[in-house]
C-alpha cells in the first residue's frame, strides 16, 4: 500500500507572516485516498468521487472516507476472496487517521459507546462475568449486556457457544 502524501500549511501565532520560526505545520489536504491523485479512477475512465478530479481532499473530507472504508470493511462477511479487500480497506482507514495525527472515532471511548463503529473485543474474564451473570443474577441478556458495557448480540453469542442460552 502506498503511503498517504499531504500538503502543509504553516499558521503563525503572531500577525507578522515573515516570522515563520514560531509556525506549526498543519496537515491542510491530502492526495486522495480513492484515485492516489490522479483524478480520475482508471477501471471506467471517470472522475474521481471523493475529490471530484480534484486528486486532492480536504481533512473532513479524508476522515469522512477513511469512517466509510471502515464501515464497508465492517460490512463485508468473512470470506476468502473478500478478506484482503477487508484487510486493505482497513488499513487505509488507519492509515488516514494516523496521517492526520488525529484518533480514529473506532478507537476513542466516546465514539463507542455513541456509535459504535468496531465490534468491543470479548475477553476471558467478561465471558466468565457474562456466565456468572446469567447463572446467580438470573438477569437477561439486556440486563447482562447494559453490565458488562457490550451488545446484546455478544452476550447470545457467549450464552450459546457455552450451551447455556435459551432455546
Amino acid at each position: 500500500m502506498t503511503a498517504l502524501l499531504f500538503l502543509t500549511t504553516f499558521e503563525t501565532s503572531t500577525s507578522d507572516r515573515s516570522k515563520t520560526m514560531n509556525a506549526m505545520p498543519r496537515v491542510t489536504r491530502l492526495i486522495c485516498p480513492e484515485c492516489k491523485g490522479e483524478g480520475y479512477l482508471r477501471f471506467n475512465e471517470c472522475r474521481c468521487r471523493t475529490c471530484a478530479g480534484n486528486g486532492r481532499v480536504s481533512v473532513a473530507d479524508a476522515m469522512h472516507y477513511g469512517i466509510h472504508c471502515r464501515k464497508t470493511a465492517e460490512a463485508m462477511g468473512p470470506g476468502p476472496l473478500r478478506d484482503p479487500v477487508r484487510q486493505e480497506l482497513y488499513l487505509l482507514a488507519d492509515q488516514i487517521f494516523e496521517t492526520l495525527g488525529v484518533v480514529a472515532p473506532w478507537r476513542s471511548h466516546r465514539s463507542q459507546s455513541a456509535d459504535p463503529v468496531m465490534p468491543v473485543a470479548i475477553t476471558k474474564t467478561i465471558k466468565l462475568r457474562i456466565l456468572d451473570l446469567w447463572e446467580t443474577e438470573l438477569l437477561t441478556t439486556e440486563e447482562i449486556g447494559r453490565v458488562c458495557r457490550i451488545p446484546e448480540a455478544d452476550v447470545c453469542r457467549v450464552l450459546d457457544a457455552a450451551g447455556r442460552g435459551d432455546d
